[in-house]
């Protein structure tokens, strides 16, 4: 809502995540299903878009508190690889 994203548009992802439920199976046993909270699709097309977004706000919020560090001129909060992501503080 930050970024004034239009409501109906919000609305989308919230209602797709909203419903994402799972089971584990190992071997022939099964779980019962579960509701997934938190984190985006494995694989989901819109994942990497939407943990741009998220990484975006962690660096814009790291900036903002004044952590991180400055080379030169280029401010690093964290560095990132995937889904991993390392702080940097100094």
């Amino acid at each position: 809502m930050d970024r004034h994203i239009p409501l109906p548009f919000l609305n989308v992802p919230i209602n797709w995540y909203s419903k994402c439920f799972a089971y584990v199976r190992w071997g022939s046993f099964v779980s019962s299903t579960f509701h997934i909270f938190a984190g985006v699709r494995q694989g989901g097309i819109l994942s990497p878009s939407l943990y741009a977004v998220f990484i975006d706000l962690v660096i814009s919020k790291l900036r903002a508190a004044g952590l991180g560090t400055l080379i030169g001129q280029l401010f690093f909060g964290c560095l990132l690889y995937a889904d991993d992501i390392l702080l940097v503080f100094h």
